[in-house]
């Protein structure tokens, strides 16, 4: 980990660093957006190496953050395969809120989480 170079957060990071650190594991930075693909679930392969594609193609998409004084810091991560979760949609939408809440660690950690939302009719 000490031979990788890092940077100065910039503004916009450190404030959703400073608010995990007042309102820690609540999710509060979290941004969710959806996107519809029209498609069959034997397709969830093809849609997964897809996104996999532009997570290795854009360096930004593979910052992560480490501890630093006295603010952490950024660093560009090796290329990892990021592993899909099919979310079942229930009737009221509950697990799309849910998993918009969801926090996930700021450090040491891909600072994104993709999921597949399955619609009722079996479309994805």
């Amino acid at each position: 980990m000490n031979d990788r170079t890092t940077f100065d957060l910039c503004h916009p990071q450190r404030r959703v660093w400073f608010s995990e650190l007042l309102h820690p594991g609540t999710g509060i930075g979290n941004l969710a957006g959806f996107a519809h693909f029209p498609g069959r679930e034997e397709e969830l392969p093809k849609l997964g190496e897809a996104i996999n594609q532009i997570i290795e193609a854009h360096d930004a998409l593979r910052i992560h953050l480490t501890p630093g004084s006295p603010t952490p810091k950024q660093y560009f991560a090796e290329f990892e395969p990021h592993e899909l979760e099919v979310l079942r949609l229930d009737d009221h939408g509950s697990v799309l809120r849910e998993a918009a809440k969801k926090p996930f660690e700021l450090m040491h950690s891909p600072l994104y989480h993709f999921d597949l939302v399955q619609l009722p009719n079996e479309r994805i």
